[in-house]
């Protein structure tokens, strides 16, 4: 029972930090990374389906993955559609490319759990772009958004603790996600020398 009250909680929070960032996107108060949200929409799709081809889903253990990509479709289709985006540089092409190769190898392996470990590799590179682009320009994302997508992450490897099985690859999307967006958080919050 515990498990699936923070389970909801998790996705809770996980709109919450949408729905935040979306009013402060509108608002011109963020920039969103065009590559890296390109990056999310695609990664953040496939990995939300490979729950689907596991073995045995856990919908328990899949609701952050799955709430996730559903608001980062959303989302960027907002932002697509609004102009909120800008052309991609070469790094961000670089990064946008072999974020698609990664999930071409979940695809050419047509192994969920190779692709899903895949899959975080990507979601890790989606990363730089953001990261370099808050490195030059601190104030292009607000905090608020990050913190709440972190906790919502923490919450989903508590979940997965709660509800442990033995699988390693069961921590590995919540638990990689909770460093990276408090890495976006520290930049957001750095004062640019």
């Amino acid at each position: 029972m515990l498990v699936h009250v923070l389970a909801i909680l998790a996705g809770t929070v996980q709109v919450l930090g949408f729905i935040v960032y979306f009013k402060n996107v509108r608002a011109s108060q963020t920039q969103p990374n065009t590559s890296a949200w390109l990056l999310w929409v695609l990664i953040g799709t496939v990995n939300a389906a490979s729950y689907y081809s596991m073995p045995q889903v856990d919908w328990v253990k899949a609701c952050v993955a799955i709430v996730n990509a559903l608001c980062c479709v959303s989302f960027a289709t907002y932002a697509l559609a609004k102009g909120k985006f800008s052309r991609l540089s070469a790094f961000e092409w670089t990064a946008t490319l072999i974020g698609i190769a990664a999930i071409a190898c979940w695809y050419a392996t047509n192994n969920a759990q190779v692709g899903n470990t895949t899959l975080q590799g990507a979601y890790l590179l989606s990363f730089a772009p953001l990261y370099a682009s808050l490195w030059r320009s601190p104030q292009r994302e607000r905090p608020l958004s990050w913190l709440l997508w972190t906790t919502s992450h923490l919450i989903g490897v508590c979940v997965v603790i709660i509800a442990w099985n033995g699988h390693l690859l069961d921590l590995l999307y919540s638990g990689m996600q909770v460093p990276l967006d408090l890495g976006v958080i520290l930049l957001a919050r750095r004062k640019k020398a």
